[in-house]
């Protein structure tokens, strides 16, 4: 997809994290540079030619870590929120 796309997708999902268009593109640009996306112009549309977006294998391999970074933070403030649950609260 394009930048402008993953904006209006983040927006949509993630209302609160309020993500502006300058820092995705930098974003976007950086994990270029690393080699984590690759990018090509498409020039089919009858407006401006917009520069597409696609996870390169190195990108792949990237997300999957950060999904098992999430799901073990998931973990931890999931147990946080059980051990809220039993809490005894004083009375007053």
């Amino acid at each position: 997809m394009h930048g402008g796309a993953a904006q209006s997708i983040l927006n949509q999902r993630l209302p609160s994290l309020k993500a502006d268009s300058a820092a995705i593109y930098r974003t976007l640009k950086q994990l270029e540079k690393d080699g984590e996306l690759s990018a090509e112009w498409d020039t089919s549309g009858t407006g401006p030619a917009i520069r597409v977006y696609r996870l390169t294998p190195k990108g792949w391999r990237k997300l999957d870590v950060w999904l098992e970074d999430v799901k073990e933070r998931i973990g931890n403030l999931q147990y946080f929120v059980d051990a809220h649950a039993k809490l005894a609260r004083p009375r007053r």
